[in-house]
């Protein structure tokens, strides 16, 4: 008799609530069990939840705002909030720590769809319970804790990344107050992220810029050639974002480079095909990104 009266302690602490031991009357622990889990099906132990505290190593010389903390509670403070009537939100009070001001809880729109999936998990649960056969073996309390507790493991199951997010703003503002506020608020036990409010520079994406260069071969007559040197444009670039710069790497010296992207064909210089590397850069804005391309020019002399 006392191995059956263990038997059915252990049976009945592992489903969390008490049941009359007359009200397993006809039917073995093991196989009410195995009906349970068949009505509710497999739900996770939530148990002993453990997350590993992450440890702020912000200094002075980050860079931050001076008014605020960044709080991350852990899952199950989380969801216990959530889905608690008695739970009046995440207040001043609330952290117990004279130089908070206010609290502003950042993911109130996730906190209230989990809570109405609880409230449908419950009551999912609760008609599967009651069109069992298990109404005939427990009491109305019990199957009602049995919903309840399915309706909790469930939350967890399908929000296993869910952290309550809040920002919590300081009466006397200041970075270390800031670093102060961080030290205090990671002693707590539901919490485990505390940093400062970072500032992020956002740099928006640049396009790319759509310059276009078009490159022609240049015919000079040698015999204006003998009076004077002549200039060629055989370069063009168009649709560039940004000011536009010309730079001779290599070629003839009979060639000279002007900075508008023009060629000057030296004085004197004899028949012959003159070629040289231009690079062509266009230096973009905060739209566009630069971007530069190396041509090769000729230059024939006739």
């Amino acid at each position: 008799m006392k191995k059956i009266i263990a038997l059915l302690l252990s049976v009945l602490l592992a489903f969390g609530t008490i049941l009359e031991v007359s009200s397993l009357d006809n039917i073995s622990d093991q196989a009410l069990k195995q009906m349970i889990n068949d009505v509710l099906g497999y739900l996770p132990d939530v148990s002993d939840v453990r997350e590993e505290k992450i440890i702020c190593t912000a200094t002075l010389k980050n860079d931050f705002f001076d008014d605020a903390v960044m709080v991350v509670f852990n899952r199950k403070t989380s969801l216990d909030n959530i889905i608690s009537d008695e739970f009046e939100g995440y207040t001043a009070d609330y952290f117990k720590l004279e130089n908070i001001s206010y609290v502003k809880c950042l993911t109130p729109y996730t906190q209230k769809s989990i809570k109405e999936d609880y409230k449908g998990y419950i009551e999912d649960f609760r008609s599967k319970l009651y069109e069992s056969k298990l109404p005939n073996y427990l009491s109305e309390t019990e199957l009602e804790e049995l919903a309840l507790d399915a309706a909790y493991k469930k939350v967890f199951q399908n929000n296993s990344n869910y952290h309550t997010i809040v920002a919590a703003y300081l009466k006397e503002k200041g970075k270390q107050k800031v670093l102060d506020a961080v030290k205090e608020i990671e002693k707590r036990d539901d919490v485990i992220s505390v940093e400062p409010n970072y500032i992020i520079d956002i740099v928006a994406s640049q396009l790319t810029n759509p310059m276009k260069i078009t490159v022609k071969t240049k015919t000079v007559k040698y015999k204006n050639l003998k009076k004077a040197k002549r200039t060629v444009a055989p370069i063009t670039v168009k649709k560039a974002k940004g000011k536009v710069k010309y730079k001779k790497l290599s070629g003839s010296k009979k060639l000279t480079l002007k900075s508008n992207g023009t060629i000057v064909v030296k004085k004197g210089s004899k028949k012959g095909t003159y070629t040289a590397k231009i690079k062509v850069t266009a230096k973009g804005n905060s739209t566009y990104k630069s971007a530069s391309k190396t041509v090769k020019i000729k230059v024939k002399v006739r």
